[in-house]
């Protein structure tokens, strides 16, 4: 029993260390397996989708709205149609954001049916 001690012990970190380096690895992932959001539909009936996330591609189209502190309000041209939404950045996101960008964005659709941006990286 003496002589199987030392093994485990040594086990137990590598595969802590493995697991820790697979979250990392697949983080990224869990944003491309979101399903594509439905701007068009959406527009149509926006409370149908409350509680859901989505992965945006869209281009900046416009800012709405600023408040310090808070975020941003802006317009993207989300999806192959370009159709024009109304997105909320938060202010942890502290990006310059620009019309022209370009962003893929993991977002939900929270109770106001406000299309809350919860990640998003420029491509």
């Amino acid at each position: 029993m003496k002589g199987k001690l030392p093994i485990i012990l040594l086990t137990i970190p590598i595969f802590v260390i493995g697991g820790i380096l697979a979250m990392i690895l697949t983080k990224g992932d869990a944003v491309k397996k979101l399903e594509s959001f439905p701007a068009a539909s959406y527009l149509e009936n926006p409370g149908s989708y409350v509680g859901n996330r989505y992965l945006l591609d869209g281009q900046i189209d416009e800012l709405l709205s600023f408040v310090e502190g808070k975020g941003k309000i802006v317009t993207v041209m989300a999806g192959k149609n370009s159709t024009r939404v109304p997105i909320y950045v938060p202010a942890s996101e502290e990006l310059n954001l620009h019309k022209g960008q370009r962003y893929e964005m993991a977002v939900y659709i929270n109770t106001n049916s406000v299309i809350y941006v919860e990640k998003l990286q420029k491509y």
